[in-house]
């Protein structure tokens, strides 16, 4: 498995002098893939690993639910973690310690919350986090 790699298109966009939108979003997209290889990935591996430990493979269904509890259940939890740290954001208006601070503390606290307690998708979840925070503005 391997996902497609945008820095050519995205090269060539800049050379034509394209919008910077579309830059964004082509790379967003292909953070998406990353993410989507990687939930892919994590699936053929419980299967691989099933094989190996010569035990039964898990049936369509499991794997089924795996991949859609990875799937989306990390963008859901990314937007809902962006949504909270927005607001809270925006209550805290310029002071950029606290913004940059608490930006930092939520990337990987997301990730870490999305991989270890909740068990999914934490690249999927702090992808759709940045895309939040770079929709809302300020914080692109």
């Amino acid at each position: 498995l391997s996902a497609t790699d945008p820095v050519a298109v995205v090269a060539v966009l800049q050379t034509l002098g394209a919008p910077r939108k579309l830059s964004a979003l082509i790379e967003g997209e292909s953070l998406l893939n990353d993410g989507s290889a990687f939930v892919l990935f994590l699936v053929f591996k419980d299967i691989v690993s099933a094989n190996a430990a010569h035990t039964e493979p898990p049936s369509v269904g499991a794997m089924l639910g795996t991949f859609f509890q990875l799937a989306f259940g990390g963008p859901v939890f990314g937007y809902l973690a962006a949504a909270a740290f927005t607001f809270f954001v925006r209550r805290v208006y310029n002071d950029k310690f606290v913004e940059v601070s608490g930006l930092l503390v939520m990337v990987f606290g997301t990730f870490f919350f999305a991989e270890t307690v909740l068990h999914v998708s934490g690249v999927l979840a702090v992808v759709v986090f940045g895309l939040y925070m770079a929709e809302s503005g300020k914080y692109a």
